[in-house]
């Protein structure tokens, strides 16, 4: 939505409000029809070390399908644009679970992908929510999305062949190579502060959440008149535990007993090992020397795993 320029402009204001030189990755998203040479540059000489591509897939009647606005051949040149323009770290979304979608396609999406010299890679079950096209072509019976097993043996596919090509899996959408972690994903499984500027955004001070409405208009008008139009959320001490635990265990590196004791205390490490036992005993959870995790072939379903874990 903004032009580089204005990008340019942001930076610069932040630049008088917060001593930027500490910064270690600034992202920038992009769709593949904008990562056009020019665009490209002023970011990179307004400081951005790390772009995302929305790239979803790259067999064009997959985006079709997606509603996607750029093509195959878009999407490869977008990335042939970015590494031409100086990037090094450069990310790209990738999405299984498309009608119709299958292992062959996928696995050269992955190759193509792999080959374009990415150094992250994030993996995306399509969904259907909200009120979208394809919640009304579900509904209409005019498509239908593949079932659990075929899923899983996308994502299966996805895992495996990542690993061979030498990406580290260290969260259950986001595949790394060596050293290239987002970052920014990271500090929310992580636990740590991070702040969210403009409409919609969110933010967290290790204790309480806060959130800007969605409303750009009243986001505006509330500025002028020095009005805070920022929701406070005040979280619980069960809040707090619950999310720690769904947190780390999306990740590679589980959860620390030793770290969750000292937040929470021993009664609630006894809790969680008392909720864990049943997983433990069937192997979709492990406790690797007071490292619990959930292996990554039971990953894809984890929320119905880490939701029993609740206290």
């Amino acid at each position: 939505m903004l032009t580089a320029e204005q990008i340019s402009s942001f930076v610069n204001q932040l630049g008088e409000i917060y001593d930027l030189r500490w910064l270690q990755e600034f992202t920038v998203e992009l769709n593949p029809e904008d990562a056009i040479p020019e665009y490209l540059e002023t970011l990179r000489s307004s400081g951005v070390n790390r772009i995302s591509i929305g790239i979803q897939s790259t067999h064009n009647r997959h985006l079709l399908f997606l509603g996607r606005r750029h093509n195959s051949e878009i999407a490869l040149q977008s990335l042939k644009n970015t590494r031409n323009a100086g990037f090094s770290n450069i990310s790209a979304d990738i999405i299984f679970g498309i009608p119709d979608l299958s292992q062959n396609e996928l696995a050269e999406s992955i190759a193509i992908l792999t080959e374009a010299g990415l150094t992250h890679i994030s993996a995306y079950l399509l969904t259907a929510e909200g009120n979208t096209l394809l919640v009304r072509r579900l509904r209409e019976g005019k498509t239908r999305l593949p079932d659990e097993e075929i899923c899983n043996r996308q994502y299966s596919l996805l895992c495996d062949t990542l690993r061979t090509y030498g990406y580290d899996h260290y969260e259950i959408s986001n595949f790394c190579k060596p050293g290239y972690r987002s970052q920014h994903n990271s500090s929310y499984w992580d636990n740590s502060i991070y702040l969210g500027l403009g409409p919609s955004a969110h933010s967290y001070d290790g204790n309480k959440r806060y959130y800007n409405p969605p409303d750009l208009n009243k986001y505006l008008y509330s500025i002028p008149k020095n009005q805070s139009v920022t929701v406070c959320e005040n979280l619980e001490n069960s809040d707090k535990i619950n999310e720690h635990i769904m947190t780390r265990l999306r990740t590679s590196d589980g959860l620390n007993l030793h770290e969750f004791e000292n937040l929470f205390g021993k009664s609630e490490v006894a809790g969680l090992l008392e909720n864990s036992k049943k997983f433990i005993q069937i192997g979709s959870v492990k406790n690797n020397r007071g490292i619990i995790i959930i292996p990554e072939p039971y990953w894809l379903i984890s929320d119905s795993i880490i939701s029993e874990l609740f206290v």
